[in-house]
């Protein structure tokens, strides 16, 4: 069976059975997209530095799909990374593998403070 078929049926199994099963959270990692692991490596190495960089790898449908957000819900926040609540972003953080604190300072790059330059 190919990769892609595995994740289409552990998907399939994690969103029918999730409510009724105890191996949920079994069948929910095994539905994790193979992409999260190679955004994990990236973070972990230090090379990805930034949300836009993240999705250069993970597609904004799959991450819109695994949050349980709707795709254009997800676009508005893009636009707008400050908005995103903190569960949204600890929920990013599982997928991908890392702690909470790695992916917040990924997004603070995003929407950090910039500093103005004094006028003389």
């Amino acid at each position: 069976m190919t990769k892609k078929v595995q994740y289409v049926l552990s998907t399939a199994l994690c969103d029918r059975f999730e409510i009724y099963s105890t191996f949920s959270s079994l069948l929910c990692d095994m539905a994790k997209d193979p992409r999260y692991s190679t955004v994990y490596k990236l973070i972990t190495s230090g090379q990805l530095n930034s949300l836009a960089e993240m999705l250069v790898i993970v597609p904004k449908t799959v991450l819109a799909r695994d949050l349980g957000m709707h795709h254009i819900t997800l676009n508005k926040l893009l636009v707008h990374p400050g908005k995103f609540k903190l569960e949204d972003i600890y929920e990013i953080a599982s997928l991908v593998g890392v702690e909470n604190k790695v992916m917040l300072q990924l997004f603070y790059n995003e929407t950090g403070e910039k500093k103005a330059k004094r006028k003389k």
